[in-house]
């Protein structure tokens, strides 16, 4: 609904069919691109996970959390007992793997932030939402546009 408002809103301003689809492309891409990298992650305060680096398990992936970030680059970050980071990305050593436990010292662990699987409606709901707003806004736009454009 917000792309073919905003559609029809440039292609009133611009009356150019061609132009008006180019930007109508561009502005929806630039506003669903800043909605999901900018906005969302704000949606809901994130949670924080902790699990030692030396484990035989990691968390389970497939619970459909949203992990995005953990102070490194990638998802994640180690860091050591003392709470200095020690690397980007997580780490699981065998016990047994003495080299690896050595790189990242005793009491190491991994951090990640999350949002859990049950946001997703959540979160839908607000987009949505935001959505919905704009497409309004975008509407009232183009009707005043055409009410107050001078021929």
């Amino acid at each position: 609904m917000f792309a073919a408002l905003l559609a029809a809103f440039i292609g009133a301003v611009t009356a150019k069919t061609v132009k008006a689809m180019a930007l109508t492309i561009l502005g929806f891409v630039l506003v669903r691109f800043g909605i999901a990298v900018y906005l969302r992650p704000r949606f809901m305060e994130h949670l924080e996970r902790t699990y030692p680096v030396v484990t035989e398990r990691a968390p389970n992936r497939l619970l459909g959390d949203w992990l995005y970030g953990g102070g490194g680059p990638g998802v994640g970050a180690v860091f050591r007992a003392n709470g200095e980071r020690a690397m980007g990305g997580q780490r699981i050593c065998p016990p047994a793997d003495a080299a690896c436990f050595a790189d990242v010292g005793r009491g190491a662990y991994n951090l990640e932030l999350f949002h859990p699987a049950d946001r997703y409606w959540t979160f839908q709901t607000i987009e949505t939402a935001i959505f919905f707003a704009m497409a309004i806004a975008v509407a009232a736009a183009a009707v005043w546009w055409i009410r107050h454009r001078r021929v």
